[in-house]
């Protein structure tokens, strides 16, 4: 950034002045320049490589906010205060700064050049009121930043003032001073060797450090100096901040694909797992204690079922599969078969003649579930606790269309309460207010996944000591009109020997597919891969006697899946009816099974009354 054969601040003030905040600008004695920083050309609007040897009156045009140009230089016998000027730009825009000239003398004195540091200037140009601020000696004097020399022996040679700030010194109380003792002793130990190997090697170093007692930090560039160093402070706590932003978001990425990754293989299990539980139970006697701990295995097959979703929603974003579903009697469901604390009181106010919803009743059923989980938490032990979760549809409001009807859900405890402070961090990953090991601060997280994929909103009100307030807004499905009633398919109803064709990967889930829908009276053909289902179908269609039905996994590791299967029977026969499941129920195709000719979907995990179930309404369809 210098002009070639025109003298420039010497090194290594011309590194420093570089690497700063402010413009710097300095010129020979004929008004030429010969350096600019990138601060300035961004301010002026002029590159390097076109300000170098150009008039210094060219570039760095200034005037007073009442129109009259401004001297560039004023003599030493006027106080060299900051001043309060307009910059016109290249492009012509006027930007309002500050600036402070100084000279530059050669060896014998003489006035050899002009070097300028000026700044953007934040709040409004007006003529200052009160006592001016001391004069400041030289371009060091004016940089924004912290800066500082040492000697050899780490004494304070030179301060500006913010450097003081940083000290929380005076700052002639800092010269003489050894700059270890005002630093934290952690930083001593940490950055000890930075120093000593910019000082020994004469090198210039940059490296980032913490002052843990402010949590602020800084990045320091140290230069070499006489027999010292030049030290120069920029803050920069906002860009680490960004920085462990950016991290935390890798880390969810990461996590995400973690996630996904074992959720087929694990939700599979989950499968079998619920699958075997119910056939156990239904063969095993009414009377028979051994039916408590097969309904204790089913309430944790489920909550681990729970737990992958948590993660997957938390982590992917989870597309919710909806369909419609009786509001009210939904939340009242849940209500009833949540488990109870001993020092609380539960209450509900749940509408039961709500209409429909169109929701993911899985996802919203974990959404209540981390709410009332969060509610309880709130309440301690030694406190008489009181939880009310209330339910109803609000039809219109101000603004809205009477056609949106939305459906509303709130969650009133009479706990602690959250700090207002902590208020707009709530939602955040990993941020918590409890101190227990198991707190993981994922739960409004996944909270306001599900909500945002429901095109809903959440909100929390809270008093410290006076409790919380949980509002979730989910749109609701306009009322329809009278309908003749119809006349529902019973759970489980024999329909003779309809064909039905599987797509299952899993060899456990094909055996257990198989063999409920069997015993409903279903003729069953099984198959692993995506080409052999398309083969069987194919067959099927020539000898006439076409399948009914069509279960496809949508993902099968190392064949044809789903997805691919269906748009190749689509081809064969485009009237086909076909269910899609899948362990991967964050798959945009599990929300929008129907635009790719699908009549229903089904999540893994399932129990065995939901598919049959399922199969019948399809095959009544």
């Amino acid at each position: 950034m210098s002009h070639p054969g025109a003298p420039e601040p010497a090194q290594p003030l011309a590194t420093t002045l570089r690497s700063l905040a402010e413009g710097v600008i300095a010129s020979d004695i004929a008004g030429r320049i010969t350096f600019i920083n990138p601060a300035a050309e961004r301010l002026t609007g002029w590159p390097a490589a076109e300000a170098l040897g150009r008039a210094l009156s060219d570039v760095f045009r200034i005037s007073h906010p009442s129109g009259e140009i401004a001297e560039l230089f004023r003599p030493r016998t006027s106080a060299p205060l900051p001043r309060g000027l307009l910059l016109t730009s290249r492009s012509g825009t006027l930007v309002p700064i500050e600036d402070s000239t100084s000279p530059i003398r050669d060896d014998d004195g003489s006035l050899s050049g002009l070097i300028i540091l000026f700044r953007r200037r934040e709040t409004p140009i007006h003529t200052p009121v009160g006592e001016p601020a001391p004069p400041r000696d030289g371009i060091l004097e004016s940089i924004a930043d912290p800066l500082f020399c040492l000697d050899s022996q780490w004494r304070f040679t030179f301060a500006n003032e913010p450097a003081a700030r940083v000290f929380k010194s005076d700052r002639q109380a800092l010269i003489g001073r050894v700059v270890w003792n005002k630093f934290p002793a952690s930083l001593y130990r940490q950055h000890y060797q930075d120093f000593c190997q910019a000082l020994l090697r004469k090198e210039r170093r940059v490296f980032e450090m913490q002052d843990e007692s402010t949590s602020l930090w800084h990045e320091a560039s140290t230069y070499p100096f006489n027999d010292g160093l030049l030290v120069l402070l920029q803050d920069i706590t906002g860009k680490k901040a960004a920085e462990e932003q950016a991290s935390r978001m890798d880390r969810l990425e990461s996590l995400g694909l973690l996630a996904r990754g074992f959720a087929h293989d694990f939700n599979n299990l989950l499968t079998v797992l619920l699958g075997n539980l119910s056939l156990a139970q239904l063969r095993i006697p009414e009377d028979s204690p051994a039916r408590n701990d097969l309904s204790a295995a089913r309430t944790a097959t489920s909550q681990a079922q729970g737990l992958v979703q948590n993660l997957l929603t938390f982590a992917k974003g989870g597309a919710p599969v909806r369909r419609p579903t009786p509001f009210g009697p939904f939340i009242e469901d849940f209500f009833a078969g949540h488990p109870r604390l001993s020092h609380i009181t539960y209450r509900s106010a749940i509408d039961t003649g709500t209409g429909e919803a169109e929701i993911d009743a899985g996802q919203v059923r974990r959404l209540l579930a981390n709410l009332m989980r969060n509610a309880e938490q709130a309440l301690p032990l030694e406190k008489k606790g009181d939880i009310l979760l209330r339910a109803f549809t609000r039809q219109q409001a101000a603004g809205e269309s009477s056609a949106n009807p939305k459906a509303v859900i709130e969650i009133i405890d009479n706990g602690e309460g959250i700090d207002a402070a902590h208020l707009d961090q709530l939602f955040e990953p990993y941020f918590t207010t409890r101190a227990d090991a198991n707190a993981t601060g994922l739960g409004l997280t996944v909270c306001e996944s599900i909500v945002k994929g429901h095109s809903g909103t959440i909100d929390i009100k809270s008093t410290r000591g006076e409790g919380t307030t949980v509002t979730v807004t989910l749109p609701a499905l306009p009322e329809r009109a009278d309908l003749p009633a119809l006349i529902a398919p019973p759970l489980v109803k024999n329909l003779g020997p309809r064909r039905i064709l599987i797509l299952e990967d899993e060899p456990l889930i094909r055996q257990l597919i198989s063999a409920n829908l069997a015993t409903k009276g279903y003729q069953v053909t099984s198959t692993a891969d995506g080409l052999q289902t398309i083969e069987k179908y194919r067959a099927a269609l020539a000898d006439d006697r076409p399948f009914d039905l069509v279960i496809l996994d949508l993902s099968i590791p190392g064949g044809m899946g789903g997805a691919a299967t269906m748009e190749q029977l689509r081809q064969l026969h485009p009237s086909v009816r076909a269910i899609v499941s899948s362990g991967y129920s964050d798959d945009a195709l599990m929300s929008r099974y129907m635009d790719f000719g699908f009549r229903a979907v089904l999540p893994k995990p399932y129990e065995p009354h939901e598919l049959v179930s399922l199969v019948a309404e399809v095959l009544e369809d």
